[in-house]
């Protein structure tokens, strides 16, 4: 009865669990008839065996409609770490590859808008900057010898300047050499066979003692010639500036009170001492027309600068000229070339001063530059 009974007991059980002991039966039995107490543990199927069942007869069903991608348990028992056996199912493997997909084209979108909103930050600080330094070149006037401000005039050869907006006010000539001497006409024209100004500059070095005046020019157009008289083997720079000067320094100087009445066919000189660097003069009449040479003499007779100059009206274009006077012994005389009753007053100050310059260092020669 007792083989009986392990027999019964071992048909009850299901073939998956008889591998496990080593006997295979071929079917189930539906019912036991007569079944002994004491293997009735035998026969009640174990608790994990029933767990597990149900685990993977849900898995199966789940599974037969989507795809197992990655499954993965795990026992980490060896390893010290007690925990629950987990299982991972990734669904739809398609649906995943689109979302990645997705994800990436939503980085790269991210991406480019970002640069493009840096691009567009940059872009704008850089045209700030642009018309901040715009508004600052238009602010700081450029020197009157910037390559962009210069042309040089052969010898023998002509160049003009005309100004058609009557807001043009005043001019500034300045002319120069490589430190050969020059010699020029400067006209300034104003319709047809009109020069209300006309100059005749000579200077023994252009290099040390540019030419530098302010032509006053009311009305419109104008336009201001410069011819080189010289040799062609002596070319000079020319710069023309339109409103470049402030007029307070003739307006300052010719309401001061050192104004000196000369007469017609008269001169007179205004020694200047070795620290003085350049000095300035303003020369105006009442109305008439003005005629006047400057001269800056450094010596009996040596004539350093020769200023020929005539203007229609003494007072509507008074003549305003920048004399640089290095080294010792620089004397600045002005002679009114025009008949007696044609006066004029003129106005003669230090510009430039070094004070740096000891009265008891001795100078030695004339001319610092030789």
């Amino acid at each position: 009865m007792k083989h009986s009974s392990k027999v019964f007991a071992l048909l009850a059980l299901p073939a998956c669990h008889l591998r496990e002991i080593g006997a295979f039966v071929p079917c189930k039995p539906a019912a036991l008839v007569k079944i002994n107490p004491d293997v009735s543990s035998l026969l009640s199927p174990p608790s994990f065996w029933v767990a597990n069942r149900q685990t993977r007869i849900r898995a199966k069903e789940e599974v037969s409609s989507e795809e197992v991608i990655d499954v993965d348990v795990e026992d980490e028992e060896e390893e010290g770490d007690v925990e629950d056996d987990t299982v991972h199912y990734v669904v739809d493997e398609v649906d995943d590859e689109e979302e990645e997909l997705t994800h990436a084209d939503i980085t790269k979108r991210t991406a480019s808008s970002i640069e493009e909103q840096e691009v567009k930050v940059l872009e704008s600080r850089m045209s700030s900057l642009t018309k901040e330094e715009v508004a600052v070149s238009a602010k700081t006037p450029k020197g009157i010898w910037d390559p962009s401000n210069t042309i040089i005039v052969q010898g023998n050869s002509l160049r003009t300047w005309s100004y058609t907006s009557p807001l043009v006010q005043r001019v500034e000539v300045s002319m120069r050499t490589e430190g050969r001497p020059m010699d020029a006409n400067v006209e300034l024209w104003q319709g047809p066979d009109n020069t209300p100004v006309k100059m005749r500059v000579y200077v023994e070095n252009g290099s040390i003692r540019p030419f530098n005046c302010v032509i006053e020019t009311p009305g419109s157009p104008n336009t201001l010639a410069i011819r080189n008289v010289g040799q062609i083997e002596f070319p000079l720079t020319a710069s023309v500036a339109a409103n470049s000067i402030s007029p307070d320094y003739a307006y300052e100087l010719s309401h001061g009170p050192s104004g000196m009445i000369i007469q017609g066919g008269a001169l007179k000189t205004y020694p200047f001492e070795s620290a003085v660097d350049s000095v300035h003069v303003v020369l105006k009449t009442d109305g008439r027309p003005l005629n006047a040479r400057i001269e800056l003499l450094q010596g009996p007779n040596n004539n350093k600068q020769v200023c020929e100059v005539y203007t229609e009206d003494g007072i509507e274009r008074p003549f305003y000229i920048s004399i640089d006077t290095p080294g010792s012994g620089n004397v600045v005389r002005i002679v009114n070339t025009a008949p007696v009753e044609f006066p004029l007053t003129a106005w003669i100050e230090a510009k430039d001063i070094d004070e740096n310059k000891s009265p008891t260092v001795a100078v030695l020669g004339g001319d610092t530059a030789w």
